[in-house]
C-alpha cells in the first residue's frame, strides 16, 4: 500500500506518518493551495474532478452577487502551468464572502506516486457557460420485486437538466449538475444528481431513499436495483430496506476518480470546519492500517452498511465515534491519507443507513417543527411519524451518543448528497427532543416558530451533540435552499440566546462560587464534568464559526471549566473525575445544590469518585479537560488561566494525555493556531494573530509541537523508503 508522507521514524513497530505541508498564500492574488496526489499503483489520466473547499471570512468574494465564477490556478513548482477552476459557492459568511464552495478543474495526468501542488488565485477572467447540447447521457434505473412489482425508469439527463435550469448545483464553464427526483413506491424515492463535464464525460450519483415521512404509507422494502448507463451496469440486491434509511452509488463514464486532494490543514482550521487539532505530531500507521483492514471486510461499503459505526448508540464506553469529530474524520484530517479519506466517506454514507432521515415529500423539506409544531419523533409523540419501527436493522439512534458522520464528508466532496445528510441529521436532532421541552422557555417569550429548545430534559452531552449537528447545518446550508438556510440558523440562535440569558442565570444562582456547569438530565447527586467538556467543544466551534451568543455561554462556563482547576476547598483533580457530587443524592428538586467547592468535595468523596491517581482516571476525562483548556486559548489567545491549566495537565503525567496516545487517536488533541489572516479587497495581509505566510505549527506552549514535514514515499509491506 502506497503512502506519500513525511516519515519521522519507527517506534515499537509503528511508523509515524505526517501529511504534507502546503504552501501558504503570499502573493497578492493567491487564495489557497492544495495538493493533487496519485495514491494508486497505476498512472492517472487527465480528467475533470469536482471536490469541496472551505474559505475563511473575507478570503474570497464574488462581484455582482455571482454564485459561480471562473478562477485561475497555477502549479507552484511551475507557475507558468495554469489551470481553469470553476467555483460554485454554496454558503457565505456574514460579509458576503464565500464560506464553502464546490470546485471543478481539469486535473492533469499523474504518474504513480506523483503529487503536484496547485495554488488557487483571484482572476478577472470571464467564462462561457457550458452548453449541454452535445451530452446525451441516458441512465436506466430498474427496480424488480419491490413489494411484488417491478418498475423501470429511463432518464435523458441532458434534456431533464435543460428543462429545469433553476435546480442546478453546478453551473459554469466546466461542469453543470442538475437533480432529478422520482417517487417509486410507498415511502421510497429516487434522486439522481447528474454532472455533465466540458469534455462530454459525466457522473451520476444515484440515491435511493426510503425516507418519506408523515405519509399514510411506508415501511420496509425488499428489492433488486439495477443501475445501467453504458458502459456501466450493476445490480444491488437489498434484503430489507427499512424506512428512514437510504444509500447511493456514484457512476462515472470514465470510472472512479482516484485523485487524492490534500488540503492545507491550517486553512481548514481557520475556515472553522475542524477543531484546532494538533496535526503536527503525526499519526501512527497502525491506526490507519486498522481502518484499511476494516474496509476489506465483507459488506463494508455496500448499500445500507454500517461501515463500523456503532449501531447501538446508547452504548457507553471507549467509542471512537464520540467527539466533536469522530475518530476516522480526525485521522483523515491529520494524515490527509487517501484510504483514511475513503474510510471517512464510508462513515458519511453510513449516516444515510441510520434511520434518522425523515423527508417531507410534499414540501421538499426535512422533518421540522415549523410544519408540525408539536411533532415528536417518539412512539409517545402526538403527532409523530406514522411509521416508527422497533426493529430498524439493529440501529438504535440516540442523541446523547450520536456521531457527526456527514458534515466533513460534505466539506471535502462538495457533494449535494452529503449536504442533504447534514440537513437530515440536524432535522432529526431537533424533532427527537420532547416537544414539551422544546417549548419550555421559562421566562423568555418567543413566537411559536422559534420554539425549538434543545436543552430542557436533555442530557448535557445530548445538548452538545444536538447543537453541534444543528450548527453544522446552519453553517453549511446554501441560501438558495430558503427554508433550511433560515430554519437551522433560527434554531441555533434561539438555543444560544436561551443558554446565554436564562439557564446561565437560573442555574448559576444555585451554584454559588462554583457556577459554570449545566445540570442536564442525569442521576441526582452526580455531575459528569466531561460532559461539560463536550459542550465546550461545541460552543467553542459555534463561537469560532461566528455565532454571536456563543461567547457569553463560554464565558459563563469558564468559571467552572477552567477556574475550578485552581479553586481552593477541594481536590482540583476532581475536575477530571467521572462524576462529582454537586448536591446530595436525595436533592431531586435542586434545593441543596453546592455553592462551594468544599461542599462538592464532601459529596464527591461520599459517592466514591475522588481522584487519587492521575493514571487511573478510567477514561478520556483528562483528555477532555485538557481539550477544553486548549479551546479556551483558541478562542482567546491571551487566556493565561486556561494556558496554566493546560500546562498543569502536561506536567503531571495525566492518563491518556501523552503524545503517544494522541498519535494513535488525535480526536481530543487540540492546540492553539493563528487566527485567519485579514483580507482587504484582493490582498491578503497579516494580522496580529496570523498572516498569509504563517507557519503550520501551533503555539509552542500548546504541547507536543513537531516541525512540519514535507512528503516522501513509503510502500508498506516492503523495505523501500524513498
Amino acid at each position: 500500500m502506497l503512502y506519500i508522507f513525511c516519515i519521522a521514524g519507527i517506534v515499537q513497530g509503528q511508523t509515524l506518518l505526517y501529511g504534507p505541508s502546503v504552501t501558504r498564500a503570499s502573493a497578492a492574488n493567491d487564495v489557497v493551495a492544495f495538493i493533487l496526489q496519485n495514491p494508486t499503483t497505476s498512472s492517472l489520466s487527465s480528467r475533470y474532478i469536482t471536490f469541496g473547499h472551505p474559505f475563511f471570512v473575507s478570503q474570497l468574494k464574488f462581484s455582482n452577487n455571482q454564485s459561480t465564477v471562473q478562477l485561475s490556478a497555477y502549479n507552484t513548482a511551475s507557475p507558468t502551468t495554469k489551470y481553469s477552476v470553476q467555483v460554485d459557492a454554496k454558503a457565505f459568511h456574514a460579509d458576503g464572502s464565500v464560506r464553502q464552495a464546490t470546485l471543478t478543474l481539469l486535473a492533469p495526468a499523474l504518474n504513480v506516486n506523483q503529487s503536484i501542488e496547485i495554488m488557487l488565485t483571484r482572476t478577472s477572467e470571464t467564462a462561457t457557460p457550458l452548453s449541454l447540447s452535445s451530452v446525451p447521457t441516458t441512465l436506466t434505473l430498474a427496480f424488480s420485486s419491490v413489494s411484488g412489482t417491478s418498475r423501470t425508469y429511463s432518464f435523458d439527463a441532458s434534456a431533464l437538466i435543460k428543462a429545469n435550469p433553476q435546480n442546478l448545483w453546478l453551473n459554469g464553464n466546466l461542469a453543470v449538475q442538475g437533480r432529478i427526483e422520482k417517487w417509486v413506491i410507498n415511502a421510497m424515492r429516487v434522486v439522481l444528481d447528474v454532472t455533465l463535464y466540458k469534455d462530454n464525460s459525466w457522473c451520476v450519483d444515484a440515491i435511493i431513499s426510503n425516507d418519506i415521512a408523515m405519509s399514510s404509507v411506508g415501511g420496509s422494502l425488499s428489492y433488486t436495483a439495477t443501475i445501467t448507463s453504458t458502459p456501466f451496469t450493476q445490480a444491488f440486491a437489498i434484503g430489507t430496506h427499512y424506512q428512514y434509511q437510504g444509500w447511493h452509488k456514484l457512476v462515472c463514464s470514465n470510472g472512479d476518480s482516484n485523485y487524492n486532494v490534500q488540503y492545507d490543514r491550517l486553512h481548514l482550521i481557520q475556515s472553522r470546519v475542524v477543531l484546532p487539532l494538533n496535526y503536527t505530531i503525526g499519526i501512527y500507521d497502525t491506526t490507519l492500517n486498522g481502518q484499511n483492514n476494516e474496509m476489506k471486510a465483507t459488506g463494508w461499503g455496500t448499500p445500507l452498511a454500517d461501515n463500523g459505526v456503532t449501531k447501538g448508540m446508547p452504548m457507553t464506553g471507549d467509542r471512537r465515534d464520540i467527539g466533536w469529530l469522530p475518530g476516522p474524520h480526525s485521522n483523515w484530517f491529520v494524515s490527509q491519507d487517501w484510504n483514511a479519506k475513503k474510510f471517512m466517506m464510508g462513515w458519511g454514507d453510513a449516516s444515510h443507513a441510520v434511520p434518522w432521515n425523515y423527508y417531507l415529500n410534499t414540501t421538499g423539506r426535512y422533518i421540522n417543527y415549523w410544519d408540525y409544531p408539536n411533532l415528536w419523533i417518539d412512539g409517545r409523540g402526538d403527532p409523530k411519524p406514522p411509521q416508527l419501527n422497533d426493529d430498524q436493522g439493529g440501529w438504535d439512534p440516540e442523541n446523547a451518543h450520536n456521531p457527526s458522520l456527514p458534515a466533513l464528508p460534505y466539506v471535502v466532496s462538495g457533494s449535494r448528497y452529503y449536504l442533504d445528510l447534514v440537513k437530515a441529521l440536524a432535522a432529526w436532532q431537533i424533532c427527537v427532543v420532547w416537544n414539551a421541552g422544546r417549548s419550555n422557555f421559562i421566562s423568555i417569550d418567543y413566537v411559536p416558530q422559534d420554539r425549538g429548545l434543545l436543552s430542557p430534559y436533555n442530557q448535557e452531552r445530548g445538548l452538545a451533540w444536538s447543537l453541534r449537528d444543528v450548527g453544522w447545518a446552519a453553517y453549511l446550508s446554501e441560501p438558495t435552499d430558503t427554508f433550511h438556510s433560515n430554519y437551522f440558523p433560527t434554531v441555533m440562535k434561539v438555543n444560544l440566546d436561551f443558554l446565554a440569558k436564562n439557564l446561565t442565570a437560573t442555574t448559576g444562582a444555585l451554584q454559588g462560587v462554583t457556577y459554570g456547569y449545566f445540570f442536564g438530565v442525569y442521576s441526582t447527586g452526580y455531575h459528569p464534568p466531561w460532559q461539560d467538556d463536550y459542550l465546550v467543544s461545541t460552543i467553542s466551534m459555534l463561537h469560532l464559526q461566528g455565532n454571536a451568543d456563543a461567547l457569553a455561554v463560554l464565558t459563563w462556563m469558564r468559571n467552572f471549566c477552567v477556574m475550578s482547576f485552581f479553586a481552593s476547598g477541594w481536590n482540583t483533580w476532581n475536575r477530571m473525575a467521572y462524576n462529582i457530587g454537586h448536591q446530595p443524592r436525595d436533592d431531586d428538586q435542586n434545593q441543596n445544590v453546592c455553592k462551594t467547592y468544599a461542599c462538592i468535595q464532601t459529596n464527591t468523596e461520599a459517592i466514591g469518585y475522588n481522584v487519587t491517581n492521575l493514571q487511573q482516571l478510567g477514561g478520556d476525562y483528562g483528555q477532555l479537560a485538557r481539550q477544553s483548556f486548549m479551546l479556551y486559548q483558541a478562542v482567546n489567545h491571551n487566556d493565561v488561566d486556561a494556558k496554566n491549566a493546560q500546562l498543569k495537565v502536561d506536567s503531571n503525567n495525566v492518563q491518556f494525555c501523552d503524545i503517544e496516545t494522541y498519535r494513535n487517536d488525535p480526536r481530543f488533541n487540540s492546540a492553539v493556531f493563528p487566527d485567519p489572516p485579514t483580507v482587504s479587497g484582493t490582498t491578503t495581509s497579516s494580522s496580529n494573530n496570523g498572516g498569509s505566510t504563517t507557519s503550520d505549527s501551533p503555539d509552542s506552549s500548546s504541547g507536543y509541537v513537531v516541525a512540519p514535514c514535507y512528503f516522501v514515499a513509503l510502500i508498506l509491506g516492503s523495505s523501500l523508503v524513498l
